[in-house]
């Protein structure tokens, strides 16, 4: 694989995994609170999407990054760590504000409109959210430079350590 690409291709896998995770759950819990009415059921669902991605996206991204930023010499990499904190957080947040409005107008117009069953319209507008995320993740990544000019680590510099 290019270098140049490592880091995002991790970052992506991670966040497929944590998808998929949600996803399935997602689905589960759409399901079980079909009796609910639409719009609660949008709201609880995404609820339970999110704590779900998240918790298995912080595990993934933590494991990919944990020595990233040991630097030589035994510095502690703070100043690095909190620049690529703020991207990483910029990115992500701008992507989960589309994601959060296209998962659940989705997701409410299915129940809704469509009266589709509640695990499918769960998946459904999970799928198209995901779509837009990746989209709107992969270019934040990009235009904040959280992988470098080089896409090598922290601003261009490969240490060898596998992060993503």
């Amino acid at each position: 694989m290019n270098p140049r690409y490592a880091d995002y291709v991790r970052l992506n896998r991670n966040v497929l995994c944590a998808i998929a995770a949600s996803m399935a759950l997602s689905a589960a819990a759409a399901q079980a609170l079909g009796a609910e009415h639409d719009h609660l059921n949008a709201t609880y669902v995404l609820a339970v999407d999110y704590a779900a991605y998240f918790s298995v996206f912080g595990i993934l991204h933590y494991m990919s990054n944990r020595r990233r930023y040991a630097a030589a010499g035994g510095g502690s990499g703070r100043a690095a760590l909190r620049s690529d904190l703020l991207k990483t957080v910029s990115s992500l947040g701008i992507a989960e504000v589309a994601y959060t409005a296209v998962r659940w107008i989705t997701h409410y117009n299915l129940l809704a409109a469509a009266g589709s069953e509640p695990y499918a319209a769960s998946v459904l507008s999970q799928a198209a959210a995901t779509a837009v995320y990746l989209v709107v993740l992969n270019l934040g990544v990009t235009a904040t430079r959280l992988y470098g000019r080089s896409g090598g680590g922290p601003r261009g510099e490969r240490d060898g350590a596998a992060h993503g």
